[in-house]
């Protein structure tokens, strides 16, 4: 199979490439494009892309949360944060 060349027609992935990479090394981790390509064709080679899609469903919770800041309560907000650090966890974890 092909490894991808360019990020050009695919912004979504993209910008969760980007927020991978923050998340798994760091918040102010190089996110140029040739890194999101390389840690792209990693996560492909190593089989785990299913990572990408589990961080946008929690980053699309996450942002769900956010949305509705209108209505929340202050019990309500650690939701955000958990769904953060389970992210997080989740992501290191698989990559031990």
């Amino acid at each position: 199979m092909k490894n991808m060349e360019n990020l050009n027609n695919n912004p979504r992935l993209k910008y969760l490439l980007s927020e991978y990479v923050k998340i798994q090394y760091e918040s102010q981790a190089d996110t140029s494009e040739d890194l999101l390509i390389r840690e792209y064709n990693l996560l492909k080679s190593t089989n785990r892309l299913d990572d990408l899609w589990e961080m946008e469903r929690m980053l699309s919770r996450w942002e769900k949360m956010k949305i509705d800041s209108d209505n929340r309560t202050l019990i309500e907000e650690p939701k955000i944060f958990d769904a953060a650090r389970n992210l997080s966890y989740i992501l290191k974890s698989r990559s031990i």
